[in-house]
């Protein structure tokens, strides 16, 4: 029994002794009209008092404007004054807790009553807090955010803590985990760390792209730069544009020469086939948009092709299945 769940452990409801006030420093969170029931979920083991603060806090500002909080803190009858989170199952304080009854008691009220799971800061690394979000999203409930109010969107892949399987791996510590939130309609997600820092991180994401494949194609860029020669203003020769036709043959040489295993880095460059293909589509990419006077690609075509089956050769095929099958026996039996 981990001192996390024994933290959360239930003895039966308990009233608070009253919410702790919310600083007025911080605006309270926004209220979702089709929201009553909240369920707080958090991190608390290895946080001082067990994170208590932190969710009386929380439980004060959300029932302030309006929601009912199922508060753990406020269903386990300890006293975490003192506590630095990091105590043993066996401490004093937290004997004679059965965590099956509590689990069962935050279990029951996100399934039966709680109209979504409001989520505190670093959440994420809670092996607890994670579970209650995978409940509440598998009950097709909403994740809120319990300092904000507003809608947040879990990967619970990315807030899986994850362990370092080889040396090239980073170590977890230098990893924070993060959850996706709040996407906004230009395609901005902010991103929320496990300190609670936050960030907004776009649609276009340019750190998924592999950096070395990236450095070989702009290797390849400056090279056609020096082979063919700029305009006089130092725009680069390719965008004078020319028909696509040519940089989709030059495409298939390419992805043909590499795909018959004659070799996989061209020779004049000095860069992968497949490279160089990449390069092509690229520029056909920008043509599409910059150059549409140079569209040479075939328009639509019509082809007939065979005509239907002539009459005598239907015919032919009837006769020849009216006759009745004439066995030689010549030769003994078949």
């Amino acid at each position: 029994m981990t001192a996390d769940t024994l933290a959360r452990a239930d003895t039966g409801p308990q009233k608070a002794q009253g919410p702790t006030p919310r600083p007025a420093s911080n605006p309270a969170p926004m209220k979702h009209d089709d929201v009553h029931a909240v369920y707080l979920a958090g991190p608390m083991t290895g946080i001082p008092a067990f994170n208590y603060p932190a969710f009386m806090n929380a439980a004060a500002a959300l029932e302030g404007v309006g929601y009912a909080v199922f508060n753990p803190a406020t269903h386990t009858g300890l006293d975490t004054r003192g506590l630095t989170g990091n105590e043993a199952a066996d401490h004093p304080s937290l004997r004679g807790l059965d965590r099956r009854v509590a689990f069962l008691a935050y279990t029951q009220f996100i399934l039966a009553e709680a109209d979504a799971v409001a989520v505190l800061p670093g959440w994420e690394t809670s092996k607890g807090a994670r579970a209650e979000v995978a409940l509440a999203l598998a009950a097709g409930l909403l994740i809120i955010d319990a300092m904000t109010g507003e809608r947040t969107e879990v990967d619970l892949r990315a807030a899986e803590p994850q362990t370092p399987r080889c040396a090239s791996q980073r170590p977890v510590a230098l990893v924070p985990a993060i959850t996706a939130a709040r996407r906004s309609e230009s395609g901005e997600v902010r991103i929320t760390s496990a300190t609670g820092g936050q960030k907004g991180q776009k649609e276009a994401a340019f750190d998924l792209i592999p950096a070395g494949v990236l450095r070989e194609l702009a290797v390849l860029f400056g090279r056609g730069n020096l082979k063919y020669p700029p305009g006089p203003d130092g725009t680069p020769n390719w965008k004078a544009g020319y028909p696509w036709s040519l940089t989709k043959a030059a495409l298939d040489r390419h992805i043909n020469t590499f795909w018959s295993r004659e070799e996989d880095y061209d020779a004049e460059m000095g860069v992968k086939h497949v490279v160089n293909a990449i390069w092509h589509l690229i520029v056909l990419a920008w043509f599409m948009e910059n150059r549409p006077e140079f569209d040479d690609r075939p328009r639509a075509e019509t082809y007939v092709g065979a005509l239907p089956t002539p009459q005598w050769l239907l015919d032919k095929a009837a006769a020849d299945a009216a006759q009745p099958l004439i066995q030689d026996t010549s030769r003994g039996p078949a």
